[in-house]
């Protein structure tokens, strides 16, 4: 709250839709590192346990954190596509 009691939310961009927040763009990349390396460590978890020498399941884990993330990405740019489109 600010002096005058009232409530501040997120500031949000100029001519966008309430749900564009510098925090949802944001989110985006930290999403798309964090996809990454989610599940490379799950992927390396299973090396351990049945890889056997191998870094199958590591490389696996690597390109579907990498199709987890592009497509995080791809939601987010279609929502901002979306809200220009409204205007």
């Amino acid at each position: 709250m600010d002096v005058s009691g009232r409530e501040q939310g997120i500031k949000k961009f100029p001519n966008s839709s309430p749900e564009v927040s510098k925090f949802n763009l944001l989110s985006a990349s930290y999403n798309f590192i964090l996809a990454i390396l989610l599940m490379s460590f799950l992927g390396y978890k299973l090396d351990e346990r049945w890889g056997r020498g191998n870094y199958f399941f590591t490389m696996g884990g690597f390109f579907l954190g990498l199709a987890w993330g592009f497509y995080d990405i791809f939601k987010k740019v279609k929502m901002l596509e979306s809200s220009d489109r409204k205007k």
